[in-house]
């Protein structure tokens, strides 16, 4: 008779770096779960996942052990941990569910053991900087590696349904001893979750969908927005920064601000925030972000506004230590140790996106265009054009990183026409970029590259880089046929971009505000950013932003729809990374209909 163990443990926070081998969906990895769920007394509810991985399949390179195990859909990517196979999984509860147990029933464990050490994870990859394959202290241990058998964190957020509480399991089918160098593996899991399930009270009466927060000097200008917005049955209200500064208590404005939309959602069911504004007419979160590698001392985000409740249904102030340092959070590269000095749950609880307009010209031309854009491209042969521009962006680390990312976004994208910009086919240059948006297209994404005015990236293994900067968007001709541009780079967003003391409009900005052309909206990084890792740029940072967006397109979604759908992915799949997540922002309308109405 087979022995049966059973592993107990209850964790609240664990941030664990992951890499995704073949397929970035949960759905795609070869296991086939089956959940069962039942209730017992006191309302206590259970849920049991049954878990099958294969045997783990050994591969010997350049002196290290790889273990591959189908049913998996990640590998541990701390940097300098055995990259050993994991599978992760998300469910969804009610808002404020509460987990009461988690823990797994094994049918048997087996040992193996190596000839070689299990290769560590290597370092992400940032400029200037070659991959490391650094064995942490983790390799001086003769105990298991990971320590349990699964692991599990919790967030509050939106999907389809509406505010849920998630809770996303990691569970290790292989543990690694690497003093001994064995591995304890097991090929039949079972997850047993206990829960009393929350109540979805947050949601309000649904009086709007989408509230426009503005300065009074922009009021005017955006009437005409808020009528075709209701016309197409996105009911919309307009509040300005002055009324909510009298009503609403706060450390500071942004924080008045973020009192006011979690009165919105619960009074009215507001879906979409919209900020209209540029950062010193309507504050954007300064958030304590800080990583050694980096010189900046915060990361300037609109995420703080969207992410409104945590795990429980409370109020997540990003402020948990109460010293009006927001989002704190350090990220010591040189041992890749990361400290949450501060509680942020980083789940989006509403749409939110925003116009950083100086002047009722520029509010002007973004109320045209949104209108334009909702009004008259439903249909249009333009908009089924894919852009896709990138090279080599680490010509030292691994092939071109820029095309490999960019090649997986057209995969994701099957019924658009893809164009490829990449330096591998010398077509990515001024010349050919302007060209080809001039034509119009849908998406544009870009890997590689990015400054607060402009992009680069090189030719394969070639440390020379071609540039496009904010200039050149003058070139562009495309009037109303206008794309929705992704830039998976460092500080196409930076909206604080100044020289000699005076405010400049930045790269992602310049875009979307540029007169009869140029783009509807953009997403991108506000600091640096990192692009994934050595062998997988998908694996993590500002490329797998980009992958995840393309992920969530579907016909008739809107434009915040997607940006949330690819944090939570990250979230759910990669780690609690707050320098991605809060870097990322949108400049534009959240509730953007991708493609018009038609």
């Amino acid at each position: 008779m087979r022995a049966m163990w059973k592993v107990t443990v209850c964790i609240f926070v664990v941030a664990i770096l992951m890499v995704p081998i073949s397929s970035m969906k949960n759905e795609m990895s070869g296991n086939d779960v089956g959940i069962t769920k039942q209730s017992e007394g006191n309302h206590i509810s259970q849920k049991t996942i049954h878990l099958q991985f294969s045997k783990p399949y050994i591969m010997e390179s350049n002196g290290y052990s790889s273990l591959d195990i189908e049913g998996t859909n990640a590998k541990i990517c701390h940097s300098g941990n055995p990259a050993l196979p994991v599978y992760t999984t998300s469910l969804s509860f009610p808002l404020g569910t509460k987990i009461i147990d988690i823990s797994c029933d094994i049918e048997e464990i087996k040992s193996m053991n190596l000839s070689e050490k299990v290769m560590p994870a290597p370092r992400p990859i940032i400029a200037g900087k070659n991959a490391e394959y650094k064995m942490d202290t983790v390799y001086d241990s003769n105990e298991f590696f990971p320590d349990n058998w699964f692991s599990y964190f919790r967030g509050g957020g939106l999907d389809e349904n509406g505010h849920k509480t998630f809770v996303t399991i990691k569970v290790y089918p292989a543990r690694y001893s690497p003093v001994s160098n064995t591995i304890h593996y097991a090929e039949n899991i079972d997850l047993k979750i206990k829960y009393i399930e929350g109540e979805e009270s947050c949601k309000g009466n649904d009086g709007y969908d989408m509230v426009i927060i503005t300065p009074s000097e922009f009021s005017d200008e955006l009437q005409p927005l808020i009528e075709h917005k209701n016309k197409f049955g996105v009911s919309t209200v307009l509040k300005t920064t002055e009324d909510i500064y009298a009503e609403y208590d706060g450390v500071d404005q942004a924080e008045k601000i973020k009192y006011f939309i979690k009165d919105a959602i619960e009074q009215w069911g507001i879906k979409y925030i919209l900020l209209v504004g540029s950062i010193d007419k309507l504050p954007m979160r300064e958030s304590a972000v800080q990583c050694s590698v980096f010189s900046f001392k915060y990361v300037l985000t609109d995420l703080y506004y969207a992410d409104i409740y945590d795990a429980n249904g409370s109020f997540c102030s990003w402020d948990s230590n109460h010293n009006e340092k927001f989002g704190e959070f350090i990220w010591d590269w040189s041992n890749d140790t990361v400290n949450y000095i501060d509680s942020v749950d980083l789940y989006p609880d509403v749409g939110i996106g925003r116009l950083p307009c100086s002047n009722s010209k520029e509010v002007q031309v973004m109320v045209d265009k949104i209108i334009t854009y909702e009004s008259q491209s439903y249909g249009k042969e333009w908009f089924k054009r894919l852009i896709l521009m990138g090279g080599d962006t680490f010509p030292t680390v691994w092939e071109p990183e820029g095309e490999a990312v960019t090649e997986y976004v057209e995969q994701v994208m099957p019924d658009f026409e893809s164009v490829k910009l990449w330096t591998s086919l010398n077509t990515f240059n001024p010349f050919s970029i302007n060209q080809e948006i001039s034509s119009g297209a849908g998406f544009v994404s870009y890997s590689g590259h990015g400054f607060e005015y402009g992009i680069a990236t090189s030719p394969p293994y070639k440390e020379r880089r071609i540039y496009y900067l904010t200039p050149y968007l003058l070139i562009l001709s495309n009037g109303y046929k206008l794309p929705v541009i992704f830039f998976d780079a460092c500080l196409t967003t930076s909206l604080d971009f100044s020289v000699l003391g005076k405010d400049l409009p930045c790269f992602a900005w310049f875009a979307v505000k540029k007169p009869d052309g140029g783009a509807i909206a953009t997403i991108g990084s506000s600091r640096m950013a990192y692009g994934g890792y050595a062998g997988n740029p998908l694996g993590g940072g500002s490329c797998r932003m980009n992958a995840n967006f393309f992920d969530a397109y579907e016909p008739g979604i809107t434009l915040s729809q997607m940006l949330m759908e690819a944090q939570n992915a990250y979230l759910n799949d990669v780690w609690k990374d707050c320098l991605t997540l809060e870097e990322f922002n949108l400049l534009g309308d959240p509730s953007l209909k991708i493609g018009g109405y038609p």
